[in-house]
């Protein structure tokens, strides 16, 4: 009797050590998603402040840019953010149409969680 309740209490502490586990690697990944959406968010509104002010010294303007590269653009995770910047009438900037003195911003984050054991 002691030996068969043994069992069913290791039975249960595994079963309960699979599910913490899950549910761990489960709020690793959607941390992961939601750093990588907010750092677009800041990426995409960095993007159009220096569209806004023009080229600064620095060289910032049209083309591909690759943060935290920038030096006013904290790390915030990982991976680097690609801001592509496209003066309105280049191929690049046809869907939707921008106006015609515009630009098409097309920030890209990609995101890495962290493999659990």
């Amino acid at each position: 009797m002691v030996l068969a309740t043994i069992m069913v209490v290791v039975l249960l502490a595994n079963i309960m050590l699979v599910i913490v586990t899950s549910h761990s690697r489960l709020t690793q990944h959607q941390l992961g998603r939601i750093q990588a959406y907010y750092a677009g968010q800041a990426a995409m509104h960095y993007a159009l402040e220096m569209v806004r002010l023009g080229s600064p010294p620095n060289g910032w303007g049209t083309g591909t840019h690759f943060l935290p590269n920038e030096p006013n653009f904290p790390a915030i995770i990982d991976q680097p953010i690609r801001i592509i910047v496209t003066p309105a009438g280049n191929p690049g900037c046809a869907s939707p149409p921008a106006p015609a003195n515009g630009y098409c911003i097309d920030v890209n984050v990609t995101y890495t969680t962290p493999k659990l054991d």
